[in-house]
């Protein structure tokens, strides 16, 4: 058990590291694209390679246990919560919840985006 957390923590380092390096890589390269764009090309890249450790994983039993909590948990759970959530997604569909997954999508944008823009208007108006 302390083993995969210990993965899940250093996979987290480096999947938080590498988000932040492709931001500002992208911000102040020759792209010059705005951040949205960079947080958008983070999100598809993590939900691409989620996808392909999706389906090796299950092929490749030396990858269970730590190394599986290092990969998907950790560092790609930091480089991109999105792909976890594509996981996810792609899990209910798998098992024909398609009813399940679409509350599972709306919920997640909407409860989400409600949430943030709630507490932030409250916390602006407390701090008034």
């Amino acid at each position: 058990m302390m083993i995969n957390l210990i993965s899940v923590a250093v996979g987290g380092a480096f999947g938080a590291l590498l988000r932040y390096a492709i931001g500002l890589w992208m911000a102040q390269s020759t792209f010059g694209v705005p951040y949205f764009i960079a947080t958008l090309s983070v999100n598809v890249i993590g939900c691409a390679m989620m996808g392909v450790m999706a389906a090796l994983l299950p092929l490749m039993p030396v990858l269970q246990g730590a190394p599986r909590a290092f990969i998907m948990v950790g560092f790609l759970g930091a480089l991109t919560t999105f792909s976890s959530f594509a996981l996810d997604s792609f899990h209910l569909i798998e098992k024909q919840q398609y009813g399940v997954m679409g509350a599972y999508l709306f919920a997640s944008i909407a409860l989400s985006l409600g949430a943030f823009f709630l507490f932030h208007h409250l916390t602006k108006w407390g701090l008034s």
